[in-house]
């Protein structure tokens, strides 16, 4: 069985509560596996620049669970290289509990071009040649200038979407 969370699902609305999500979401994934989104998220700092208690509560209490269930739990958390580095610093006890490491590298362009050219005919639509040109050149571009956060899979629905409501706007006053 698979659980999957993020930040909500482990943070209460108030101090005390999160460790009681927390563990009631450790309980459902006893037996399988608890995979975390973004996990850096219950890392954050505050604008002075402390740790987060509701985001301090939970880390300790997973890291508690992952200790006390370590035979029937398997944990996965994910995220940004930089953010998740910065969270598996914040407990004592956290990174020695995680024992393999995977960094999915960003895209090529190409390959960001070849999910764009399959979520645009997925949906039924057909690319020009000047349309594909231009796409080529934007994740070209992009590509050269991430900064490691780019989320760049994320880009290719969000150019799809853009485009979309473009043609839309563009169809909407030809008859």
């Amino acid at each position: 069985q698979l659980i999957e969370t993020d930040r909500g699902g482990l943070v209460g609305g108030f101090l005390g509560q999160t460790a009681v999500k927390t563990g009631e979401v450790i309980q459902k994934a006893l037996g399988g596996v608890l995979f975390i989104d973004e996990a850096y998220a219950l890392a954050r700092t505050t604008t002075s620049g402390e740790g987060d208690m509701y985001g301090t509560e939970a880390i300790d209490t997973l890291v508690k669970g992952m200790e006390d269930n370590r035979n029937q739990l398997v944990v996965i958390v994910a995220g940004y290289r930089e953010p998740m580095e910065k969270f598996l610093r914040s407990n004592p006890g956290l990174k020695s509990r995680f024992t393999r490491f995977i960094d999915f590298p960003d895209y090529s362009p190409a390959e960001l071009m070849q999910i764009f050219e399959q979520v645009v005919t997925s949906a039924g639509y057909q690319l020009s040649e000047e349309a594909r040109s231009r796409a080529a050149a934007l994740y070209e571009a992009a590509y050269n200038i991430r900064a490691g956060l780019s989320g760049n899979a994320r880009m290719v629905r969000s150019m799809f979407e853009l485009a979309s409501v473009s043609l839309a706007n563009r169809l909407e006053h030809d008859p």
